[in-house]
């Protein structure tokens, strides 16, 4: 966050560059979000409902699932 500051004082030449880093780092949260999100989603799927795979519900296939 140092460099940031530093271009912020030097002037309007890298005020440019330091909205590009922001929004590419917005960018990046959000994505990691929807991942984080739907990887919980998915673990709430596999994890908590025994799916019907065999008659004994063992959740063996669903490791599978989570490692995709």
């Amino acid at each position: 966050m140092a460099w940031i500051l530093n271009a912020r004082q030097i002037g309007q030449t890298n005020t440019r560059t330091v909205k590009k880093a922001f929004r590419s780092m917005r960018k990046t949260l959000k994505s990691i979000s929807l991942a984080t999100t739907v990887k919980s989603i998915l673990t709430v799927i596999c994890f908590r409902e025994p799916i019907p795979w065999n008659n004994n519900n063992e959740r063996k296939p669903t490791v599978g699932f989570l490692s995709l």
